[in-house]
């Protein structure tokens, strides 16, 4: 199977799984396949709008269990997030600035700053942020950050068609690449 026809095929299910496991906490990267379906809105404009809902969809289910978690068990959620950063008793101290200063926007600006999205949905939770006030800030920062993935996609499409069939014609061994590079990513976040 190509990876054209596996995306033509299961591409916006698999979007909708990658981006929930990564917001539950699985150090995988979905942004690569933002960018691959911004890629495809040019020939299909309906296939960007259904990846942005399932992409915000997605990373609300995923923030909101961990928005959850804060709220009912509070501190302790956060220093076990933090325990996995290189340095957790700063994480702590650092996320617990940020949310103080900037509050649910943290929510939106979380989603851009590395380290800060795993720890803002458990903050907003300790922190008594209310749920529709949540879900609101929340999902204007998936959307963003969809939309940004998206529309870099978009914008370089071409590239993107001509890395897909470069990698097409490697065959298995790109996927063999593929597997190795998202491998060496997820070892060296976890």
């Amino acid at each position: 199977m190509s990876i054209d026809s596996f995306y033509n095929d299961y591409g916006l299910w698999f979007i909708f799984g990658v981006v929930l496991l990564q917001q539950l906490g699985l150090p995988i990267p979905a942004y690569p396949l933002l960018i691959l379906a911004g890629a495809q809105t040019v020939v299909d404009p309906a296939h960007g709008l259904w990846a942005l809902v399932l992409s915000v969809v997605a990373s609300s289910i995923g923030n909101f269990a961990w928005f959850l978690a804060g709220k009912r068990y509070g501190h302790r959620v956060l220093k076990a997030v933090c325990r996995i950063s290189l340095s957790p008793e700063s994480c702590v101290r650092q996320a617990e600035n940020t949310f103080e200063r900037y509050g649910p926007g943290s929510l939106v600006l979380g989603r851009f700053v590395p380290g800060l999205g795993i720890v803002a949905p458990p903050l907003a939770g300790g922190f008594g942020v209310g749920v529709p006030t949540f879900l609101l800030y929340n999902g204007i920062g998936s959307a963003l950050w969809a939309l940004s993935g998206l529309a870099l996609g978009w914008a370089f499409h071409t590239e993107v068609d001509w890395l897909l069939d470069a990698l097409s014609a490697l065959g298995n061994r790109a996927a063999g690449a593929i597997a190795l590079g998202v491998a060496v990513y997820v070892a060296h976040r976890g």
